[in-house]
């Protein structure tokens, strides 16, 4: 069986993507029992993805060529920067996932063996074709065989989200809840899962029944 490594490459992400998975990262090596001595790699890390992060909300924000190009030149730092990270948190895990994923990378997919699901990506909600239904599509995860979707609520004066409904659905193609409040914020966010367990959750995102 081959040794589970996490990703070395992130380039295939997106700007958004990158940033939360880089977000991510970094809380996840805070004080982790897993990464106790100090290494500056972690540190230049963490600093890196700071920096990416900003400048790329600078740039989301109309930002001029000169933002946008900084923010460029930040996301290819940040990328050299997670090649780093990953071949440090290899040396260190010897192929345990558990200490993989306490650091939040992206398992990669060795070449004869089964993974657990990745992060799952690009979750997006929109419209059903009646009132009081909406649509769920994201990305596939190769190594998922199926995918867990919660649906909730913030209920009262609360800021926290209720999670009220689930489903396991086998694609990533577009899945109908119908039966909503019209005029209601519901949340929704996703996990894969297969034989050896479940991914992480995805990060939530959001739609007003119509």
């Amino acid at each position: 069986m081959k040794r589970l490594k996490a990703r070395i490459d992130y380039s295939y992400l997106r700007h958004e993507e990158l940033a939360v998975l880089a977000g991510k990262v970094s809380n996840a090596l805070t004080d982790n029992p897993n990464f106790t001595s100090p290494n500056t790699l972690i540190e230049t890390f963490t600093e890196q993805a700071a920096d990416y992060i900003a400048k790329l909300q600078i740039a989301i924000r109309g930002g001029s060529k000169n933002d946008n190009d900084q923010k460029e030149e930040s996301r290819v730092k940040l990328l050299a920067a997670f090649r780093e990270l990953a071949n440090l948190v290899n040396s260190v895990a010897l192929g345990s996932a558990a200490i993989i994923s306490s650091s939040a990378l992206i398992l990669g997919k060795p070449n004869s063996a089964l993974t657990k699901p990745g992060l799952i990506l690009l979750v997006r909600m929109g419209d059903g074709a009646v009132s009081g239904e909406i649509g769920i599509r994201f990305q596939a995860d190769k190594a998922a065989t199926e995918y867990l979707i919660e649906i909730g609520r913030m209920l009262g004066d609360t800021e926290s989200i209720t999670w009220e409904q689930s489903y396991t659905v086998r694609n990533s193609r577009k899945f109908i809840v119908g039966n909503l409040e019209p005029g209601t914020r519901y949340f929704a966010r996703v996990q894969g899962r297969n034989a050896l367990g479940s991914g992480d959750w995805s990060e939530f995102t959001s739609i007003i029944a119509r």
